[in-house]
């Protein structure tokens, strides 16, 4: 399948399927392609003449799922992901990352991103957080490097053996009715397969906080796991295709005399 196609089916597909209720067993995506009053002939010679910077090959790298080279701090400095900061609450690792656990804030009243983590810092120095958050209109915030180790479960009260040392916590902003925004999907499965490919993460350990909590703990609320599993494993073989598209291209050119 085309590489650009791929993509844009991935997205609509996410979009379309979040939409649906969670039981729903059919798909409907439909990919249309913008108007625009150049030649083809045009855009082709436009592309080609354009250079583009470091910042910009690290946002194509990890929109399109292959930045598991580039580490958290890269990824901050070409402002994938947006800094703010965790004071307090967090701790060495004594254990490798196995983990990847999803949650939604909840919060009583609506709040972004920023006044989340503002309130978690507000709680002293032993406080609840995650190392991501990520906001209504896509925007990645990192509370730390996912190589520290936050408080984003209950380690009391998990089950199959997450913990706070051994996992990395993803809280989607959410409350009341509020339904997740397109945006918001699409960087969760771009930030879930990037920490899973930096980390070795194996798909079945990409959970939710009611899973490995189910006593007192039921986030991701309403979220659509089919959708979020469908964009994410199409994010990973488009992927796949174009690092096989990269290596190919390498062979031939060493082949040439």
């Amino acid at each position: 399948m085309n590489k650009i196609l791929s993509t844009a089916l991935a997205v609509s597909l996410f979009t379309a399927i979040s939409c649906l209720p969670i039981s729903s067993s059919s798909i409907a995506a439909k990919v249309t392609t913008p108007t625009t009053k150049s030649t083809p002939k045009q855009n082709r010679a436009g592309n080609a003449g354009k250079k583009l910077s470091p910042r910009e090959k690290t946002c194509r790298a990890f929109a399109a799922g292959n930045a598991a080279n580039l580490s958290p701090m890269e990824l901050l400095a070409a402002k994938v992901f947006t800094e703010c900061p965790l004071i307090g609450g967090t701790y060495e690792r004594k254990e490798p990352v196995k983990y990847v656990v999803l949650h939604s804030t909840e919060t009583a009243t609506t709040a972004d991103a920023k006044r989340v983590i503002r309130s978690w810092n507000n709680r002293g120095k032993s406080h609840p957080g995650a190392q991501y958050v990520v906001d209504r209109d896509g925007t990645i915030y990192q509370t730390v490097s996912p190589e520290i180790a936050t408080m984003h479960v209950n380690a009391f009260k998990t089950r199959y053996g997450v913990s706070n040392r051994n996992s990395i916590g993803i809280e989607i902003v959410r409350s009341g009715k509020q339904k997740y925004t397109p945006k918001q999907l699409q960087n969760v499965s771009r930030l879930c397969l990037y920490l899973q490919q930096r980390f070795g993460i194996e798909d079945d350990h990409v959970v939710s906080h009611s899973y490995v909590q189910p006593s007192d703990r039921s986030d991701p609320v309403n979220f659509n796991w089919k959708a979020f599993n469908i964009s994410k494993n199409m994010l990973a073989l488009n992927a796949k295709q174009q690092l096989g598209n990269t290596l190919t291209a390498v062979a031939e050119a060493e082949e040439r005399p």
